[in-house]
């Protein structure tokens, strides 16, 4: 018997692409702290600033042949430049004051605000035969957008430290909103939410060598303004992504369970 195999093509694909980058970042952090008259009784305030600011000019370049079950084929075919600019600035400031319960034990109370303002501008220009330059401007591949990120809130912590067992607890409430605003194609985006934020540690002291630590918390992820932006990013073909402006924030949970133990050697 004789046997045969078809080879079927899905595909047939070339791709070039060329990129340059610059990126720039500063950060400050300032903090000031205060004791007060009562022992354990102290205030702090906790200011932080940072610019990020990023460049990149590219080429893509890509012919890609796409076959049907039918034997009929397609062609796609770029030949296009592409430059972006994004900066993003932050500011956050969170002041925290401690009173003391007993000798042991205290409460925390904490106040917080932060902004997250940033900005996107890619414009892309595919090859035009009739001048023989990059000077056809894509608008479905170019995006002028802005962001503004904010969100504030307080909190309560109890701690308490005993001889065995050492607990942290307590809760934040934070408020956030996100406006988008996507200036090529005249769309407003607003979005509002408000979280509660709980976290945990307790610390058990097996012996003054050993330890076992709990730790538990909530928090949130604010989507960067590439996720935000609605712009296709066509560097791959075959894997073409592009942003949702529609994206809402990332609520985690994290749990780190450690054991920790010394040996004294004599």
């Amino acid at each position: 018997r004789e046997s045969t195999a078809e080879l079927i093509h899905l595909n047939v694909c070339f791709l070039n692409t060329t990129s340059n980058s610059d990126a720039f970042h500063m950060s400050h952090n300032i903090l000031f702290g205060k004791r007060l008259a009562k022992k354990g009784r102290t205030i702090s305030l906790n200011m932080s600033m940072s610019y990020n600011h990023s460049d990149m000019n590219g080429t893509i370049l890509s012919d890609n042949i796409f076959y049907n079950d039918n034997g009929t084929s397609y062609d796609s075919s770029l030949n296009q430049i592409y430059t972006r600019d994004a900066i993003t600035r932050n500011f956050g400031s969170k002041i925290i004051y401690t009173e003391p319960m007993g000798k042991r034990s205290l409460f925390e109370f904490s106040g917080f605000f932060n902004t997250n303002i940033g900005t996107s501008y890619k414009l892309t220009f595919d090859y035009n035969n009739l001048s023989g330059k990059h000077d056809a401007f894509n608008p479905l591949l170019s995006n002028d957008y802005k962001s503004n990120y904010t969100y504030s809130g307080g909190g309560i912590n109890f701690r308490t430290n005993q001889k065995k067992v050492n607990i942290t607890a307590g809760a934040q409430l934070q408020s956030a909103e996100l406006k988008g605003v996507n200036n090529f194609f005249h769309q407003n985006i607003k979005q509002s939410f408000t979280d509660v934020l709980p976290d945990a540690i307790l610390q058990y002291n097996i012996s003054p060598t050993k330890n076992l630590r709990f730790e538990y918390n909530a928090s949130t992820t604010q989507p960067s303004i590439i996720q935000l932006q609605p712009v296709a990013d066509v560097s791959d073909p075959l894997n073409i992504t592009i942003g949702n402006p529609n994206l809402k924030r990332a609520y985690q949970h994290n749990i780190k369970v450690n054991q920790f133990a010394a040996k004294h050697i004599a």
